[in-house]
């Protein structure tokens, strides 16, 4: 985890127990009687500072965690990719010319430990980087995503293998992942009855 990405859960952490604090305070809190004067025919005068009554406390306490909480939040998601590129930023670096594998494959692991895996191949494949997407290929098939192990594959040039499609298959199955379970299978009877055929030929 990155700094910044711990400060920005730290804050969030604050802001909420600020939050619960103020809560608890103000379910607590009695009604008190606030100091008055009253000088010659004026009328009463507060003398209970800014905030007068018991619930100031409660107040400063929440709006101190409401604050937090957003600048958490905030942190939080401009410290994804997600949150730092916009589709339209995506879809153009994706279209760029420009020959900067570093950052594409940077970009496609952060993706990647976001869980944004579909966007993680995207940049990983205009990385060039065969592991990365080996690697999502293999996760794909652990985890019974057709969709990934199919678009991780096409990145790497080629069609999952029948095997793929079968251990995905079983995988898919295992998890309740019921339609990339009986797609995976018409693939695999597809795949394997044209392999038969090309060796027969």
């Amino acid at each position: 985890m990155t700094r910044r990405k711990t400060l920005t859960l730290a804050l969030l952490a604050a802001g909420v127990i600020l939050m619960t604090a103020a809560a608890t305070d103000f379910s607590l809190t009695r009604p008190a009687t606030v100091l008055t004067e009253r000088e010659g025919d004026a009328p009463l005068t507060l003398k209970a500072g800014v905030f007068p009554g018991p619930y100031g406390r409660s107040l400063l306490l929440g709006l101190t965690g409401v604050m937090l909480s957003a600048a958490g939040l905030y942190g939080l998601i401009r410290s994804s990719p997600r949150g730092e590129l916009t589709a339209l930023t995506r879809r153009e670096l994706l279209n760029s010319k420009e020959d900067n594998p570093d950052y594409y494959r940077e970009l496609g692991r952060r993706f990647q430990g976001e869980g944004f895996l579909s966007d993680a191949v995207d940049f990983l494949a205009k990385a060039g980087d065969a592991a990365g997407l080996e690697a999502l290929a293999q996760a794909a098939i652990e985890e019974g995503d057709l969709f990934l192990l199919t678009k991780s594959r096409k990145a790497l040039g080629r069609l999952p293998e029948p095997e793929e499609l079968a251990r995905l298959a079983d995988n898919a199955t295992r998890l309740g992942k019921t339609s990339f379970a009986e797609s995976a299978r018409r693939q695999h009877q597809t795949s394997g009855a044209s392999s038969a055929e090309t060796a027969n030929g």
